[in-house]
């Protein structure tokens, strides 16, 4: 019943033996600190908030562990009913 958080938990399970790989629900006021958006990834969330009509975002970005590759689209609410737990 809830998609983002089932998303996280399969992908954290995954991490275990594909260790170049994530999944993140990036988010400038998270309700889990983890998904706090990093700097990079907080000019992607504020492209999306600014009314940038782009479904998705994919490119690369120069990392510590080398290059990365990533696809990023927006997080939108659509049921009314998520508002109860996640409002502003």
């Amino acid at each position: 019943t809830v998609p983002a958080y089932a998303a996280t938990e399969v992908f954290g399970e995954m991490r275990k033996k594909y260790t170049d790989y994530s999944y993140k629900e990036a988010t400038l006021n998270p309700t889990n600190p983890r998904d706090r958006t990093t700097d990079w990834e907080a000019d992607i969330v504020n492209r999306f908030r600014q009314g940038d009509d782009a479904k998705e975002v994919i490119a690369e970005r120069d990392a510590p562990t080398g290059r990365q590759l990533y696809i990023a689209r927006p997080i939108r609410i659509t049921n009314p009913a998520c508002l109860q737990c996640h409002t502003t």
